[in-house]
């Protein structure tokens, strides 16, 4: 990767740790920067030219900001010459004290966009927590941020000929519905019908979680509105958090993770009664949800399941 490159990677992750009470598990550069172990492997550290490709989240406060889990990837970083690096190149630094299976958290002070951004939460800083999960050479970190752009070509092939028999099932349900030929359905208290196509496991999501989920809309006369399968890879959101339409968000708290459903979402949990460019007032939708995966929002639910060995 050019050096360009990598400093903007390096811009946008450098963290360095600070504490009140110094915990044991503290490491303190030679250069002066902080982080915290979580998890120490017996591994061989990195070293220059190697690319360590990382689980990494960022926290804002209590809120996750930031985390590779959302896109199903990993981040990379390629190891710069120690001789190049200084104190303010946070991640390099830290990175030679790091072998494969390390979990490590670390502090991050804003710069002026970060604070102007989450002014109303009066914090100056964030929290970066990083776990190597393997080593790649040369090349792959560009591969991994070519994936993180573009995905993988077969995927996204596959995604669009999904989207292609999917619409022909919404038409074709559609027409049964509003025909009211349909049975076995879920109606649900905000007004919200649903026909269970695969049922998920494990407790309803709930709020506070970050769903990844796969969707596509239709309106009644079953022209087509939107569908995330267009893109490389599911949507994701916070559900409870007001960032998507009421109809939907209810459908994705109700839901379980793996659950597929046609929905019928009343046009006043949708864009209510004011038009939009390209919704007119009072339109009720038909949408396809499909739940990939669900996040939990708060750093200490999150850690808990996604990092079982975090506090070995």
């Amino acid at each position: 990767m050019k050096v360009q490159s990598i400093t903007i990677i390096v811009g946008l992750f450098a963290i360095f740790f600070a504490c009140s009470k110094v915990p044991q598990n503290q490491v303190t550069t030679k250069l002066g920067n902080k982080f915290i172990f979580h998890y120490d492997s017996a591994g061989v550290n990195l070293k220059e030219g190697d690319v360590a490709l990382c689980i990494a989240q960022r926290w804002v406060g209590d809120s996750l900001d930031m985390s590779t889990s959302f896109r199903n990837l990993l981040l990379p970083f390629t190891v710069q010459s120690e001789k190049d690096v200084t104190k303010d190149a946070k991640v390099q630094d830290i990175l030679y004290h790091l072998s494969v299976g390390d979990s490590i958290s670390a502090i991050q002070e804003m710069d002026s966009f970060l604070k102007a951004k989450y002014k109303h939460l009066d914090v100056d800083h964030f929290v970066m927590n990083l776990k190597i999960v393997e080593v790649g050479g040369p090349g792959t970190s560009e591969a991994q941020l070519y994936l993180s752009q573009y995905g993988d070509s077969t995927a996204v092939a596959n995604r669009l000929e999904r989207k292609n028999a999917l619409r022909h099932q919404m038409e074709e349900y559609t027409d049964s519905y509003k025909q009211g030929k349909e049975t076995n359905l879920i109606q649900l208290d905000s007004g919200i019908t649903l026909k269970v196509l695969e049922e998920g496991s494990g407790p309803q999501i709930g709020k506070d979680q970050y769903v990844r989920f796969d969707l596509m809309v239709l309106f009644e006369d079953k022209s087509f509105l939107n569908t995330t399968l267009n893109e490389p890879r599911p949507q994701f959101i916070p559900t409870g958090a007001g960032q998507t339409i009421s109809g939907l968000d209810k459908v994705l708290q109700y839901a379980k993770t793996g659950s597929k459903y046609f929905a019928y979402i009343p046009y006043q949990l949708a864009y209510g009664e004011q038009a939009s460019k390209v919704v007119p007032p009072k339109t009720n939708l038909m949408m396809y949800v499909e739940v990939r995966e669900s996040i939990p929002v708060w750093r200490d639910a999150f850690m808990k399941k996604y990092y079982p060995g975090l506090y070995q």
